[in-house]
């Protein structure tokens, strides 16, 4: 009768111990994305938010409806911020206001990826070459600093804007998606 209840009680042991082995392997596979993911690493000190505008054939400018603003917390370290854009949505165009908050600025912009799937478009810490300031950002290349630079009768409104070169970078992921 020992017997029975020694292997009984190993049966069940060995059960339970092989599906909490299965939870763990499921656990570890990364999630596959349904949507495009863009990522910005930077160095922002002050806390405040960024803008990601996004346009895509059928929007023909950028909008607030067609954005996503991100908290952001001030640091002096690298971090990295993540947009999710939604499932429907291939853009053709981004845009990345700078900081809400005036006197926000120097920021520094480490790299720019974005992500579909398996399929990855990292700048490889080129990101300004993919992105041009407007007239409010002085840009040096040196430190990758983007500053601000004030401009008489206009709103403060610092951002950068994709290149004709992201668009044919980026062009391949957007395959994937289709």
């Amino acid at each position: 009768m020992k017997a029975n209840i020694i292997v009984a009680s190993l049966l069940m042991l060995a059960l339970f111990s092989s599906c909490k082995d299965e939870k763990k392997e499921e656990a570890k596979a990364a999630p596959v994305l349904n949507n495009i993911q863009v990522t910005l690493d930077l160095v922002i000190k002050k806390d405040d938010s960024l803008q990601l505008f996004y346009k895509d054939e059928a929007i023909p400018a950028f909008n607030e409806e067609n954005s996503i603003i991100t908290p952001v917390k001030g640091s002096s370290e690298r971090q990295e911020i993540v947009f999710n854009l939604p499932e429907e949505i291939t853009p053709t165009e981004l845009r990345f206001d700078i900081g809400n908050k005036e006197g926000q600025l120097p920021v520094v912009i480490n790299n720019f990826k974005m992500q579909y799937k398996d399929a990855i478009y990292d700048s490889k810490d080129s990101t300004m070459l993919y992105f041009l300031p407007n007239n409010q950002l002085k840009y040096d290349q040196a430190t990758k600093t983007l500053t601000y630079n004030k401009v008489e009768n206009e709103p403060y409104d610092p951002f950068i804007y994709s290149t004709e070169l992201l668009k044919k970078q980026v062009g391949n992921l957007y395959k994937t998606k289709k």
